[in-house]
């Protein structure tokens, strides 16, 4: 059995750097001509994302055994793709921890906060693997979809009730509102207190393609009750629902109605055809109110996290 360690390095070189995606997608039975079309797919996704984006291959004894891409976001978080345990030999397992390890070092000295990786929630080697790196599982994501047609129900009453869009004059507020909406929370709960409001505002705006006619603060009387944050799917005609919530005087009000309806409406104005989201399955309120909007589950992914430089520790 191969007990050696590996060596991880960075690969820039375009035919490298598709390589590594590559390894990152390679499943068992997965024909070779299907990988190069995926890995295909993916680099282009890439692009039109503009992200800032690091490729990685490990070896071992000389020969390349896995791969990674390291997606680095404003507000200080970096997404990693890592090649499956699923897809190695028992003899090369290892590997994926040695690489989880290698790549949070890298980012820790980068000053990155929080590094993390979604994964199939059967995938019990790769979950192993995870723990053995250092992360911890924040969640299980249920990803959900549904068209943008009306609702056959008439909408909440939403007499006495507002918006407000964001801009630069509002932007504290928008802050304030989302981290109002933290407490008490059951969406992700493990991330509160990671990153500071305004590098999750900035993680927020990065997703997808930002347009600030889809921020939106809910008001009654003027004071907000939540928030609706709202960003084009790159290469889709779909709108995400980046993070809608509530703060804690508004819940159990009907209020999550009237910012879904107000989601829907907006994916209309933006000419889009589906409106998609991902809810952290332990969130019961809010799976139960997309389900009664006649969202449909399209997959899940657990969710691994390690927290490099937590904001609440300085």
């Amino acid at each position: 059995m191969t007990t050696s360690t590996a060596t991880v390095r960075e690969v820039s070189e375009p035919r490298q750097t598709s390589y590594a995606i590559q390894l990152v997608l390679q499943r068992p039975g997965l024909a070779a001509e299907h990988l190069q079309h995926a890995a295909s797919q993916f680099a282009t996704s890439l692009t039109a994302q503009r992200a800032d984006v690091s490729y990685w291959v490990a070896d071992r004894d000389s020969r390349p055994v896995a791969g990674a891409v390291a997606i680095d976001a404003p507000g200080r978080t970096s997404m990693l793709f890592v090649t499956s345990c699923e897809a190695l030999p028992a003899a090369d397992r290892s590997v994926v921890a040695e690489m989880l390890r290698h790549l949070s070092a890298v980012k820790d000295a980068a000053g990155v906060r929080l590094v993390q990786g979604l994964i199939e929630p059967s995938d019990r080697r790769d979950q192993q693997a995870y723990d053995a790196a250092g992360f911890h599982r924040l969640a299980t994501l249920v990803y959900m979809e549904r068209g943008v047609g009306p609702m056959r129900e008439a909408p909440t009453d939403e007499s006495g009730l507002s918006w407000l869009n964001y801009s630069s004059q509002t932007h504290a507020l928008f802050c304030h509102t989302i981290s109002q909406t933290y407490q008490g929370s059951v969406d992700c709960p493990g991330l509160e207190g990671v990153r500071t409001i305004d590098e999750v505002v900035l993680g927020h705006k990065a997703t997808g393609t930002f347009d600030p006619g889809g921020w939106l603060l809910l008001l009654r009387d003027g004071r907000p009750q939540g928030c609706l944050l709202m960003a084009g799917v790159i290469g889709r005609s779909a709108c995400e629902v980046v993070y809608m919530g509530l703060v804690p005087e508004a819940r159990g009000r009907r209020l999550g109605r009237v910012v879904l309806h107000r989601a829907l409406a907006e994916a209309r104005r933006a000419r889009r055809d589906q409106l998609v989201l991902a809810v952290d399955e332990n969130n019961l309120p809010a799976r139960r109110l997309y389900d009664a909007f006649g969202f449909r589950r399209t997959m899940k992914r657990q969710a691994w996290v390690r927290v490099l430089h937590p904001a609440n520790s300085t």
